[in-house]
């Protein structure tokens, strides 16, 4: 019996450890994230009436963050710094048909190691990733310029209750990716968050992929689409290939 409960204390004392050992990591985490500003990725889009345009992709983040993200294999781990790769950059985009990659920019700004991208596409679907989805096409009446981002893997909300857990929430809250559109219109409705004519601003912050509520998020700016764009499409639902 006694030895049972001698068991039994040691197991509650290393719970006991753990969790504060769990504890310090996520004030830590919150610390540095809250800190330096994470991680944080922003695309602007130039589209023009037939789809084809121009983008410009900024990332940004410390380089402890950057190490451990899939961003890495663009920079070469044997050098000193956080060096990009452009090699393995260009390889990259050379599997995105229709996209040209024109131009690499990488500079620091305090502890934030920054890459800008600019490219040229000859739709703006060709943009498209895994879990990000571009389309300019016809809805209706409207022609619509539509970001569709799909979450995928293993979610997990972060406990609010806990006093640590605060900052880390806060960190991920406020980091994140800015979307930005330039259309070749006037916009009439969206869900961005700020809207200059034909110009939109969406932002996602990390949390959102981490959540486990909520389903896929789709962004939207909607245009008025010309008499001749919904008949050619009205043509193309009514043909049968």
């Amino acid at each position: 019996m006694i030895r049972s409960l001698k068991i039994l204390n040691y197991i509650n004392s290393f719970r006991d450890i753990r969790r504060r050992l769990l504890t310090f990591v996520v004030v830590v985490l919150a610390t540095v994230f809250s800190g330096l500003g994470c991680f944080s990725v922003e695309q602007e889009m130039y589209v023009n009436e037939d789809g084809s345009g121009r983008g410009v992709i900024k990332y940004s983040g410390v380089e402890n963050l950057i190490r451990g993200s899939p961003f890495m294999k663009f920079f070469d781990p044997s050098a000193p710094g956080l060096e990009l790769d452009r090699g393995a950059l260009a390889e990259h985009f050379a599997d995105y048909e229709g996209v040209e990659l024109r131009k690499v920019d990488v500079w620091t700004e305090g502890d934030q190691r920054v890459v800008r991208l600019h490219v040229d596409f000859d739709n703006i679907s060709s943009m498209s990733e895994r879990d990000v989805k571009y389309s300019w096409d016809v809805e209706g009446e409207y022609k619509v310029f539509r970001i569709d981002i799909i979450k995928r893997g293993k979610k997990r909300d972060i406990d609010e209750n806990k006093p640590a857990n605060h900052a880390l929430k806060k960190s991920f809250t406020e980091n994140g990716f800015v979307f930005k559109a330039h259309l070749p219109r006037k916009i009439i409705d969206s869900n961005a968050v700020s809207v200059d004519w034909n110009a939109a601003s969406w932002f996602v912050p990390l949390s959102f992929y981490l959540s486990k509520e909520g389903a896929n998020m789709s962004l939207y700016a909607r245009t008025k689409a010309t008499t001749w764009e919904r008949v050619v499409d009205w043509i193309d639902d009514f043909l049968p290939f």
